[in-house]
């Protein structure tokens, strides 16, 4: 296999200019992929409409524009992280655009076992096992089938944490690229396994790793026998969305697509989506934690950054002025799907980290592409930070991870001498492993949770009365028309007098001029 692979590279590689436009690592991931018939006579590869066809298939597979050549979208596409099973197999039409499928193999029977074979270091046991279990019950709530665990001997479905060449002849390739892949059901003594790449950092419920949960929920529909699908936002689309915020559920096109392997449950009734019950992938539109947030003091704008969306406010935090918005949408950026941190320097740049990489921005403006933080002058494990603000009063940027801080000079681009620093030595009462930090005001505000920190610069501690709840410090529109309709339907089950209409609507406006004049005092005052 290694040896096809390699001749349709360099077979490939003698095409004309504009071939030259991919690399070697490219070609590799499109024959790996299957967007390259490898049974195929080789010579016949060696062309350039071959080429540009496998590059069809590849951005039709994306759903991104079919150019034929490896535009940035493309080369972006490449890079992403994904499943580490083929999309294109032998006998598929790849001129179809194709929702849900499945080979045609799955199990005949309808209780299935599985074994957790070792485990990770990143999660604990308990979390490894839950999760799992977790994800198997998403796919039998849907369908007829049944999972059940084993500690010993053999299952259908065994699972492993592995690294590189593990002896299945689809070896992992280390940190990114492929996460883990499943085989599916038959006769193949792994039909049903399910490996994970162990170089891979797993983690639950936030962006700063790979979600194990998202991961378990793909590899699993593998081991039970659906194929990928080219429908964007499906549990089976190859590529890895991430975490947003909230645990990922399976689409209607990942559910029908079980169904038509084994069938539905008994009493099984589809979830409707209406206005009392929304898309629960809609992010919410009121603040109630900070992942990444910074000000800019040239604009007063303040932007927050939670699950892959962006939400702007004005320069009093009063005025929500644009999101939820998706980041990569927001900024056209691609790869800057969601962020570790980010600060705002003097000159009105604001730079977002995202795990090894950074961007920076005036505005909508890019002014550096995915800088790596090793360039930035940033030490090795200073990647995948908790948080970072530029303090006005020490013109420095303060960098946040774990228990420590590093204090970073932007201009001369290095860490100060002495650092890292413990967390608790300057910062009195803040915890460890925050989600965000920032300057305001001439004010500063720590963030975990649903809760944060204000925190006093003459005493170098914590304010008495905090922390507070955020849901307390950011205003919200859908808040204030909530209260105000609470009013409006308990004054209505009495008098619904024309008079009492017209008291009612002016007890509205200034109940909502209230809340807004309140606010300004807790933001100015005691906030």
């Amino acid at each position: 296999m290694f040896i096809a692979d390699l001749l349709v590279v360099c077979m490939i590689s003698m095409v004309t200019a504009k071939s030259s436009q991919i690399s070697s690592t490219q070609l590799n991931y499109l024959s790996r992929f299957g967007y390259f018939n490898t049974n195929s006579k080789i010579g016949s590869l060696g062309t350039r409409e071959t080429l540009d066809e496998a590059i069809k298939k590849f951005q039709r597979y994306s759903g991104l524009p079919e150019t034929g050549e490896v535009d940035d979208l493309t080369r972006v596409q490449f890079n992403k992280p994904r499943c580490g099973v083929k999309d294109i197999n032998a006998g598929d039409d790849p001129s179809r655009k194709k929702r849900y499928t499945h080979r045609g193999l799955f199990w005949h029977k309808k209780l299935l076992t599985y074994r957790i074979e070792n485990w990770t270091n990143d999660l604990t046991r308990s979390d490894v096992r839950t999760t799992i279990r977790k994800a198997l019950s998403k796919w039998e709530k849907v369908s007829t089938l049944k999972f059940r665990e084993r500690r010993g001997g053999t299952a259908d479905i065994m699972i492993r944490f592995v690294r590189k060449e593990h002896n299945d002849a689809y070896a992992f390739d280390g940190p990114g690229g492929t996460l883990a892949h499943a085989f599916f059901p038959g006769r193949n003594p792994l039909a049903g396994d399910t490996h994970f790449d162990d170089d891979e950092t797993f983690t639950l419920r936030n962006s700063r790793g790979k979600d194990f949960y998202w991961v378990a929920l793909h590899e699993f529909g593998h081991a039970i026998g659906l194929d990928h699908s080219t429908v964007r936002g499906t549990v089976m689309f190859p590529f890895y969305n991430g975490y947003k915020g909230k645990d990922v559920e399976l689409s209607e096109d990942d559910i029908k697509g079980i169904q038509s392997m084994y069938g539905k449950p008994k009493n099984y009734r589809p979830k409707v989506v209406t206005q009392d019950n929304p898309d629960p992938d809609r992010p919410p539109k009121c603040i109630t934690k900070v992942h990444s947030i910074t000000t800019n003091t040239r604009t007063g704008e303040t932007i927050i950054i939670n699950g892959g969306h962006i939400y702007i406010y004005d320069s009093h935090l009063l005025k929500h002025r644009k999101g939820p918005i998706s980041l990569s949408r927001y900024f056209q950026n691609d790869k800057l799907v969601d962020v570790d941190a980010s600060f705002t320097l003097p000159d009105g740049n604001t730079v977002f980290l995202q795990g090894e990489s950074s961007w920076e921005y005036r505005g909508r403006h890019m002014i550096r592409s995915d800088l790596s933080l090793t360039r930035r002058g940033f030490p090795e494990e200073l990647h995948n930070v908790d948080a970072a603000f530029f303090w006005n009063k020490a013109r420095k940027v303060y960098i946040f991870k774990g228990h420590q801080y590093w204090r970073y000079n932007p201009w001369k681009r290095e860490i100060d001498p002495d650092y890292p620093k413990n967390i608790k030595g300057l910062w009195h009462g803040i915890p460890d492993n925050i989600d965000s930090v920032f300057e305001w005001k001439e004010k500063i505000f720590f963030f975990k949770g649903d809760e944060y920190y204000r925190f006093d610069e003459d005493r170098y501690e914590v304010m008495n009365g905090y922390p507070r709840k955020i849901d307390k410090f950011f205003t919200c529109e859908e808040n204030n028309k909530k209260l105000i309709r609470s009013y409006r339907k308990e004054q209505l089950r009495g008098d619904a007098t024309e008079n009492h209409s017209y008291h009612l609507h002016s007890y509205s406006k200034l109940l909502y001029s209230f809340f807004t004049v309140f606010t300004i005092s807790v933001i100015y005052g005691q906030c």
